[in-house]
C-alpha cells in the first residue's frame, strides 16, 4: 500500500531551493497528479512519471528528477538530479511533514 502523500508541502533542497509541491490525487497504486512550484518563482510545473509506494517517491519536474525514501517515522529525505547532467546534484527533504498514513484499496 503507498503512502498517502496527497497535499501541500515542502521539499528543502541542499542547494538551497525551496519547492512548494502540490499533489491533488493519487490511485491505490501509487500514481500521482500533482505539481511543483520552485520558491519566488511564478507558476506551477506539473509533475511527471511520479508514483509512491510504502518506501519511497519518485517524481520528475524538469530537468531534474527527484527520488526520496520514507523513515520508520514517515519523513521522507532524498536525492535529485538534473536529467543529463550528473554535475548536478542536491540532497532534499521534507521539513515539518510526516507522511504515516496509507492509501488502501477497497
Amino acid at each position: 500500500m503507498p503512502r498517502n502523500v496527497v497535499g501541500n508541502w515542502d521539499i528543502a533542497q541542499s542547494n538551497g531551493f525551496i519547492l512548494h509541491v502540490q499533489i491533488d490525487n493519487e490511485d491505490e497504486h501509487g500514481l500521482l497528479r500533482g505539481k511543483v512550484n520552485v520558491h519566488n518563482k511564478a507558476g506551477f510545473t506539473d509533475l511527471q512519471d511520479a508514483r509512491v509506494t510504502d518506501t519511497d517517491i519518485t517524481f520528475l519536474m524538469p530537468p531534474g528528477r527527484y527520488t526520496g525514501r520514507f523513515d520508520s517515522q514517515g519523513r521522507l529525505t532524498g536525492d535529485t538530479f538534473q536529467e543529463g547532467r550528473a554535475d548536478k546534484q542536491a540532497t532534499w527533504n521534507a521539513p515539518n511533514q510526516v507522511f504515516i498514513d496509507f492509501i488502501y484499496s477497497g
